[in-house]
C-alpha cells in the first residue's frame, strides 16, 4: 500500500544524496520529537501526590497521640509495680501480726497453766486446814469446851501439876488459835487463786481469740494481695503488648524494656537508700561520739556515776563474730525454700522463722517475731553491720511497733531473707524503702 510518506521518501532518493541526507534528518527529528512527547507523559504520570496540610496536621496528631498514650501506659506499669511492693508489705504486716498473737498465746497459755497449778495447790492447803479445824472441832465437841482453863484453878492438885495444867491449856489454845487463822488465811489464799487462775484462763482464751482473728486477717490479706497481684499482672502483660502495638516493636521486646527500665529504676532507688543509710549511720556514730565525749567531762548537775549517751541500745548481744558466719552459712542452706507465713522450716519460711531457726544453729535462741527479734537484741547503726546481724523493716521507721519484716546481713549490702508469699528464700540487696536505721546484733 502506498503512503504519501513512502511516495515522499522514493520521491527524494531519486533526487540523490542530499535529499537521503534532509531525510534521515527529518526522521531523527521525528524521533527525538516522539521520544520527548513520551518523556513529558513520563513525567507526568510519575509526578507525586503531596498530602494536603489537613493529612499532614492529622499525622502529627496521630503521633502525639501514640506519645501521650506510650506514656501513659509506662506511667500506669510504674504504678503497677509500685502496687505490688505495696501488697507484698501488706501481707508482711499481716503475718507479723500473726506471729505477735501466736506468741503471746503460748505466753499466755503457760501463764494460765501455771495460775491454775497454784490455785490446785492452794485448794489443798486450804482442805488441809479445813480438815484440821474439823477435827479440832470433833475434839472439843467430845472433851467438852470447858471452862477456858479455869478448871486448872479450881483443882485439889497440887502446885506443880497446876502449873503443869494451865501450860498444856495456854498450848492447846494456841493451837486451836493457829489452826483456825491457818485454815481462815488458807481460804483467803485459794480465793485469790482461783481468782487469778480464772483471769489468767480469760486471758488465754482473749489471746486465742486474737490469734484466730489475726490468722483470718492474714489469710484474707494473702488471698485479696494474690488476687489483686494476678489482675496487676494480666494488665501489665496487656498494657505490655499495646505499648509493642504503639512503638511498632515485638511483645518480647517490650517485655525485656520494662524489665530493664524497672531494673534500672530499682537501681537508682537503691543507690539513694543506700546514701541514705550511709548518712544516717555517719550522723549516728557523730552523735555517739560526742555523746561519748560528752559524758567524760566532769558535769556540776549530775551524778558522777550515772552516764547516757542516748542510744538505741535494744536488748543484749549473745551472739560473737563466728557465730554470725555460721547463722549465715546455715541460712543460705535454705535458699529456694518457699515463704509461708507463721513457718520456721524445715521446708517453708517466713521472715522471723528464717532468723530465729539460723541463729538457733548459732545457739542463740530468738522469738518467732520479727517485732520482738528488734527488742532483744542488742542495737548498733548501719555503719557497724557485720554478717549475721539481723536487717529489720517498718512502715514507720521512727516506730519500731511497724517492723514487718526482718532479713539476716550476708555482708556486701546483700541479706539472705525469706520475702512474701509466692517467692523463695533468697538473696538480694539490703537497700529498700522502711529500713530501720537500726540493726539488730543476737
Amino acid at each position: 500500500m502506498t503512503t504519501p510518506a513512502t511516495r515522499r521518501a522514493a520521491d527524494l532518493a531519486r533526487r540523490g544524496p542530499a535529499a537521503r541526507r534532509v531525510l534521515a534528518l527529518t526522521a531523527v527529528t521525528a524521533l527525538l520529537s516522539g521520544a520527548a512527547a513520551t518523556g513529558v507523559a513520563t513525567t507526568a504520570a510519575a509526578d507525586p501526590s503531596y498530602p494536603s496540610a489537613k493529612q499532614v496536621q492529622k499525622a502529627k496528631g496521630d503521633v502525639r497521640d501514640a506519645s501521650r498514650s506510650v506514656a501513659t501506659l509506662e506511667a500506669q506499669l510504674a504504678v503497677a509495680s509500685a502496687r505490688l511492693d505495696q501488697l507484698q508489705t501488706q501481707v508482711q504486716v499481716a503475718a507479723e501480726a500473726y506471729d505477735v498473737a501466736r506468741i503471746e498465746l503460748a505466753s499466755r497459755t503457760t501463764a494460765a497453766r501455771a495460775a491454775r497449778q497454784q490455785a490446785d495447790l492452794a485448794e489443798q492447803q486450804a482442805q488441809l486446814a479445813s480438815r484440821q479445824v474439823g477435827r479440832l472441832a470433833v475434839d472439843t465437841y467430845i472433851n467438852g469446851p470447858g471452862y477456858h482453863g479455869l478448871e486448872v484453878f479450881v483443882s485439889d492438885a497440887g502446885p506443880g501439876e497446876l502449873l503443869s495444867r494451865a501450860t498444856g491449856v495456854r498450848i492447846a489454845a494456841d493451837i486451836a488459835h493457829t489452826t483456825l487463822e491457818r485454815a481462815d488465811a488458807a481460804q483467803v489464799v485459794a480465793a485469790l487463786m482461783r481468782r487469778q487462775a480464772n483471769l489468767a484462763l480469760a486471758e488465754q482464751q482473749a489471746a486465742a481469740q486474737r490469734l484466730q482473728q489475726a490468722k483470718a486477717g492474714a489469710e484474707a490479706e494473702a488471698r485479696a494481695a494474690e488476687v489483686e497481684r494476678q489482675r496487676i499482672e494480666s494488665d501489665r502483660t496487656a498494657m505490655i503488648a499495646q505499648l509493642a502495638t504503639l512503638k511498632k516493636t515485638s511483645v518480647r521486646l517490650e517485655t525485656e524494656r520494662q524489665q530493664g527500665l524497672a531494673e534500672a529504676a530499682r537501681r537508682r532507688a537503691e543507690e539513694r537508700r543506700r546514701a541514705a543509710a550511709e548518712a544516717a549511720a555517719r550522723r549516728e556514730r557523730e552523735r555517739r561520739a560526742a555523746a561519748e565525749q560528752a559524758s567524760k567531762r566532769p558535769d556540776p548537775g549530775r551524778d558522777g556515776n550515772s552516764s547516757s549517751s542516748g542510744s538505741d541500745t535494744g536488748g543484749t548481744s549473745r551472739g560473737s563474730s563466728s557465730a554470725g558466719a555460721a547463722a549465715v552459712a546455715w541460712a543460705k542452706t535454705q535458699l529456694g525454700k518457699d515463704y509461708q507465713w507463721g513457718a520456721d522450716g524445715p521446708s517453708t519460711y517466713d521472715c522471723s522463722g528464717l532468723t530465729l531457726q539460723a541463729w538457733a544453729r548459732a545457739g542463740v535462741s530468738l522469738p518467732h517475731s520479727s517485732t520482738m527479734q528488734y527488742q532483744v537484741t542488742e542495737h548498733v547503726d548501719l555503719g557497724s553491720l557485720r554478717p549475721g546481724d539481723l536487717l529489720f523493716y517498718a512502715t514507720d521507721t521512727s516506730d519500731p511497733s511497724t517492723i514487718h519484716h526482718v532479713a539476716i546481713y550476708a555482708g556486701g549490702g546483700q541479706m539472705v531473707e525469706a520475702p512474701y508469699t509466692g517467692a523463695q528464700v533468697r538473696i538480694s540487696s539490703i537497700y529498700r524503702s522502711g529500713m530501720m536505721p537500726f540493726a539488730g546484733r543476737p
